[in-house]
């Protein structure tokens, strides 16, 4: 997955709660770099 995440709320700069949003840029098809041979 390839993803784009921005931060719209943070405590540490003084807002009341912690928020981010993640948007979805790309789905990958999972690829294993091991062989499953059982």
């Amino acid at each position: 997955m390839k993803t784009e995440v921005t931060w719209v709320r943070d405590m540490l700069r003084g807002d009341d709660a912690y928020e981010m949003r993640v948007k979805l840029t790309k789905q990958v098809p999972e690829e294993y770099p091991y062989k499953d041979d059982d």
